[in-house]
């Protein structure tokens, strides 16, 4: 097949960049409770949302620009 970045095929370089840009949707905020918020949305589980002190849950503002931005990545990536 096509080989992309480093060797690697042109879909491990697509996956490569989508997942460097969903991580990038969390720059700033924060991370755990972030990455449980969008695991809540994708399985449909608020239970995944849920976290224990020290953590704060992640602000609904942010959650909402995180769902939008995850799925225009995944809209470019065709997943």
């Amino acid at each position: 097949g096509e080989t992309g970045k480093a060797g690697g095929s042109v879909a491990d370089a697509a996956a490569l960049d989508a997942a460097v840009a969903i991580r990038k949707l969390f720059d700033g905020k924060p991370l755990v409770s972030g990455v449980k918020a969008l695991l809540a949305h994708i399985h449909g589980d608020p239970a995944w949302a849920r976290v224990q002190p020290p953590l704060a849950p992640f602000p609904e503002s942010d959650r909402s620009a995180v769902i939008a931005g995850h799925g225009a990545v995944r809209a470019r990536s065709g997943a």
